[in-house]
């Protein structure tokens, strides 16, 4: 631990990622601070929030298909540690038009690494689970072990485990500021409490993890410690998704929702993605919505009328046991963090002698995956990052100088939008 510093690892955001990795630092026995700018972890301004996730290991990107097995098992040691079910298995499908890219490149990876699943034609599908109706010409690859996250207990519960293993929680935090202490730490200067009477305290701490998910981007540019570095230039936007939760129509209908399995739809240029929630509505959401530049401006970017276009027209399509005619239930808002090429920023850098780690910027998928990734940011800010070579190699995939695309030539899912895909 560098001199003088009295924490060994800050962690910056209270997000599922920044949880997961105090609780991954704590577990080593580290002197773990973490620190979180509203009153609670439990609010609803970033992207942590609400009752129903997907997880699933199918991926068409391999980093993430082998990461999804540990991430598993960091997920059922939390249920068994905590004492709560976080995961409700529905079996997951993949749908897309026949040699959809996406599908094929799921199906090599569940080839590559195991993952047991079945390709079905979309009749088979609709035997099998009749609130699901694709039309023909599609197929789909179904995954048992695909299900439902509960995010809000998952957050509470990973919460409650590093705070067992004696994290350090402070609430009301607002980080102004991250610098060298000039004793070979980090100085993180905070703000606390906000308004008029705020008043400003300092950590130092031996090793710094960013995981400020929305609020990321800003803090880049602004800390002391980064803002004339490669990471305040990294291509970083918000996006603002919205998810809408519909009733199917007639009992028999509503009953089905509970035997629907997630669901992911590749065929368009705005994929939608759906489960059954917690609620007994049917979830529906666009990976798409309007970019902006500021986390606290999140309300004033309104796209709702675009998302309700594109789920009626998938409902009109797969789902046609919902009424579309109408408004749906309940609208919940989301924030994703941005990549151009969707894929996490995992990376650290020195800084004298302690270490600054950059976590996440999740791109609408990183929830699932939340364990690994505090696994991973853990390992980064304590210096165990070679402990496992295939991690390591992940993280090597994963490094903030890597070569970016553009948001000119966005992806659905992890593949390239093109004239090739843009009709399947």
């Amino acid at each position: 631990m560098a001199a003088g510093a009295a924490i060994d690892v800050c962690v910056i955001g209270g997000g599922i990622v920044g949880v997961a990795t105090a609780w991954r630092s704590a577990l080593r026995g580290r002197r773990t601070l973490l620190l979180e700018r509203f009153g609670s972890v439990l609010h609803t301004r970033g992207s942590s929030h609400g009752r129903s996730r997907i997880i699933r290991r199918t991926y068409p990107q391999d980093v993430y298909t082998r990461a999804m097995a540990d991430a598993y098992a960091f997920w059922r040691q939390a249920e068994a540690e905590a004492g709560v079910q976080l995961i409700t298995t529905t079996g997951g499908i993949d749908l897309g038009a026949v040699g959809n890219p996406g599908l094929a490149a799921i199906v090599r990876g569940c080839e590559r690494f195991g993952v047991p699943h079945e390709r079905l034609r979309a009749d088979e599908v609709h035997a099998r689970f009749p609130l699901l109706r694709p039309p023909d010409g599609y197929e789909a690859v179904f995954s048992p072990e695909g299900g439902v996250l509960d995010a809000d207990a998952a957050r509470e519960s990973l919460l409650a485990l590093a705070l067992r293993a004696s994290c350090e929680l402070r609430t009301g935090a607002t980080v102004v500021d991250v610098a060298a202490d000039g004793a070979g730490g980090l100085r993180v200067d905070v703000a606390v409490d906000g308004g008029a009477g705020a008043r400003t305290t300092s950590v130092h701490a031996a090793s710094v993890v960013l995981a400020a998910g929305a609020w990321t981007p800003a803090l880049l540019r602004r800390c002391t410690a980064t803002r004339h570095t490669a990471w305040a230039a990294l291509p970083l936007a918000l996006k603002k998704v919205r998810s809408m939760l519909w009733r199917p129509r007639g009992a028999r209908a509503c009953a089905l929702v509970g035997s629907t399995p997630a669901f992911i739809d590749y065929s368009t240029d705005m994929p939608v993605y759906g489960m059954p929630d917690p609620s007994g509505l049917l979830k529906l959401a666009t990976h798409d919505g309007p970019l902006f530049a500021d986390a606290d401006a999140r309300d004033e970017q309104d796209d709702e009328a675009s998302a309700l276009a594109v789920a009626r027209a998938f409902i009109r399509r797969c789902v046609p046991d919902l009424d579309a005619s109408g408004a749906p239930e309940r609208v919940e808002h989301c924030v994703y963090t941005m990549t151009p090429d969707e894929d996490f920023v995992l990376d650290a850098m020195p800084v004298g002698q302690a270490r600054l780690v950059l976590g996440s910027s999740c791109s609408g998928h990183g929830f699932k995956l939340a364990p690994w990734t505090g696994e991973a940011l853990a390992c980064l800010a304590t210096g165990e990052a070679g402990a496992r070579s295939w991690h390591a190699a992940a993280l090597g995939a994963l490094r903030a100088d890597r070569a970016f695309g553009s948001f000119d030539a966005p992806l659905i899912m992890g593949q390239q939008r093109g004239p090739s895909t843009t009709s399947d």
